[in-house]
């Protein structure tokens, strides 16, 4: 099923460590370790997390000086604007008991042009539109729902879609599908898998796993009667079945009886 990001309250950090403090005459503190890197590849996020790549805090020298300097700020990269609170802050300078001024870390960088370079495949999954998973199913004769995919990354940047059908997952043929996203709009009989091939035009063609979806068989044969005349306050004759009874859904039945006055 679709892995969306979900973030519940939670923090992604990539945050520099504190420096430690040094309280021995004629010796510094350590400076504040630097942010790192957060790189988030995603085209759907159910809730967002907090993202941080702030810089440590510089280590305290309460002897004399030689405070530690707060880390750097680092790199928050996301494919797209981040909806949540991202930070790159610089670290704090340490404290020390006279001279020179603490000395903060510069902050980072924060981008939203995230296109990762990749080679072999290009970030190819495709699920049902209205429930994101990779499995569903519908009754005989009724069309396929919507199918959505992720939206490519790697290879040259320049993609091309082909949207494809099997019966039974081993022979498959092109459909008329050549989007990001595809809408059947045939019926179908029996169960089916579709997939998606991309094609970045240099030399890279990624194929999707196959989502399927189970055609449940129409309900047939449910013939009871059979037609009769009465009078007015007579009760009707009793109905039966007039065949070997009903064929054909999942092959468990639960029976109920309605009456229509015309």
């Amino acid at each position: 099923m679709l892995t969306p990001i979900i973030g519940n309250g939670r923090l992604i950090t990539a945050r520099g460590g504190d420096g430690g403090n040094n309280t021995a005459a004629s010796s510094g503190a350590a400076g504040g370790g630097a942010g790192g890197s957060v790189a988030v590849s995603t085209r759907y996020f159910a809730t967002s997390p907090a993202l941080n790549a702030d810089g440590g805090k510089g280590g305290d020298n309460i002897i004399q000086n030689g405070a530690g300097g707060g880390g750097g700020g680092g790199l928050i990269w996301t494919a797209g604007v981040f909806p949540g609170t991202a930070t790159v802050a610089g670290g704090q300078g340490g404290i020390h008991s006279a001279g020179d001024p603490n000395k903060d870390g510069l902050a980072g960088t924060i981008r939203n042009n995230l296109n990762l370079p990749l080679n072999g495949f290009l970030f190819n999954e495709i699920y049902v539109a209205h429930s994101l998973t990779m499995l569903d199913s519908i009754c005989e004769g009724m069309i396929p729902p919507k199918l959505t995919g992720t939206r490519p990354a790697g290879g040259s940047g320049t993609y091309t879609y082909q949207w494809q059908r099997s019966y039974d997952n081993l022979i498959w043929a092109n459909v008329a599908g050549t989007t990001i996203d595809y809408t059947p709009a045939s019926t179908e009989a029996i169960s089916l898998w579709f997939r998606r091939v991309v094609n970045d035009g240099a030399g890279i063609i990624d194929i999707s796993k196959a989502v399927r979806i189970i055609v449940h068989p129409r309900i047939t044969g449910n013939l009871v009667g059979a037609d009769t005349t009465l009078c007015y306050n007579q009760d009707p004759h009793a109905l039966w079945q007039l065949n070997a009874g009903p064929a054909g859904g999942t092959g468990i039945f639960h029976y109920s009886m309605g009456a229509e006055s015309r």
